[in-house]
């Protein structure tokens, strides 16, 4: 193998690395709970790709699947939640609306009451 081919190799390696841990640490470093009562809720299609919305009147959050969570039962949590009820939810991510990101629903940690 000549040298070229090691360098590019390494190079590769380290860059997917670094993107790994980004986004490892990413979702790791801003996991946190929030109290939500929901108003509103969807599922919103764009193209071939579609999320779960849920709507709060302080913010809104994304309900998708998640590989370092180890969740992938968003449908599922998505049916759970019940619009007039009051959660405590964890979360990660930051709301950055000039690239339209949300916040992503990890769990439902408890549910307090339905109105």
């Amino acid at each position: 193998m000549t040298s070229l081919i090691k360098f590019q190799l390494f190079m590769f390696t380290l860059f997917f690395s670094i993107a790994g841990s980004l986004g490892y640490w990413y979702q790791v470093g801003t996991l946190e709970t929030v109290h939500i009562t929901i108003d509103d809720k969807q599922r919103v299609t764009t193209g071939s790709e579609s999320k779960y919305m849920v709507f709060t009147a302080q913010e809104s959050f994304e309900d998708t699947d998640s590989f370092f969570h180890t969740k992938y039962n968003s449908s599922d949590l998505f049916g759970h939640l019940k619009v007039g009820c009051t959660y405590d939810i964890s979360v990660y991510g930051k709301r950055i609306p000039f690239f339209n990101t949300y916040r992503n629903i990890v769990d439902i940690l408890r549910e307090e009451s339905c109105s």
